[in-house]
């Protein structure tokens, strides 16, 4: 495994919290294999932390009393589920119903706000009873503003488990467009805040990300990556400062065989 975190200095970013090894492997949050594996090529950003704790203790007083407001929030990478790959930020708070929510820092950064801003994109699962956000902030300290896109949650991916709060959705957001100039972003922050309740008992929820990128506005996405590629499809010509030097496609063909054999037997 890599180090436990990681600078985030340019855009586009992604990360699947994949630490290149699971239980099985997911694609889109279906199970395309269901047998353990390990191959460190897999392995994406990982947070600031494997497993965090967070409390946080607010004092609400009034004529009569002082009243304490409880939280706690645990984080950890966890193989028990994945939307792609073999890991996902699993999380399980409790939230005082009338407290302000808890955060925990998920990465450093430093890259610049780009002049069109900037675009988020989480797969989600559970997390029905809360408010669940990626903050952005500034080096400065503010937290820059997101408003969600329309058709939020609109992309939901089956889940082989029979559970409904085992589905996958897709959750877009994005800054606002009167961002001053050279404006920098120092860090990464996942935040949990209650839900409207009338109720005096906490608020218990469980649930997962799987993916996070966090991209320019105008970003175009590439196109579907080629998969399950064999060295029968493809046709190699050897230029010809090869051929002078001993290669011919021959050769260049039975490497290229070996390497995806190589993947293979590694995932």
């Amino acid at each position: 495994m890599g180090p436990p975190h990681a600078l985030i200095t340019r855009l586009p970013f992604v990360t699947t919290f994949g630490t290149g090894s699971g239980t099985a492997v997911h694609h889109l949050g279906a199970v395309m294999a269901a047998k353990p594996w390990f191959n460190l090529s897999m392995q994406t950003v990982q947070p600031l932390f494997q497993v965090a704790e967070r409390i946080r203790v607010e004092l609400a007083v009034n004529a009569r009393r002082i009243a304490v407001r409880l939280s706690t929030l645990h984080a950890a990478v966890s193989p028990n589920s994945a939307f792609e790959g073999g890991c996902c930020l699993r999380i399980q708070a409790s939230l005082h119903p009338e407290g302000s929510g808890i955060s925990v820092e998920l990465y450093k950064a430093h890259f610049e706000v780009p002049a069109q801003g900037l675009r988020l994109v989480c797969a989600l699962q559970g997390l029905h009873s809360a408010r669940l956000a990626i903050g952005l902030c500034t080096e400065d300290g503010h937290s820059l503003e997101l408003t969600d896109d329309a058709g939020i949650d609109v992309n939901k991916f089956p889940s082989l488990s029979s559970r409904v709060g085992d589905q996958w959705r897709l959750r877009r957001s994005r800054t606002s467009m009167n961002l001053k100039l050279s404006t920098m972003i120092g860090s990464i922050w996942l935040h949990c805040t209650p839900l409207p309740d009338n109720s005096v008992h906490a608020q218990q929820f469980a649930g997962a990300i799987g993916m996070l990128q966090i991209l320019p506005t105008d970003f175009a996405a590439p196109r579907e990556p080629v998969r399950d590629l064999a060295a029968s499809s493809v046709c190699l010509t050897a230029p010809p400062s090869c051929t002078s030097s001993g290669c011919n496609s021959s050769t260049a063909e039975q490497r290229l065989s070996d390497f995806l054999f190589h993947k293979a037997a590694c995932s």
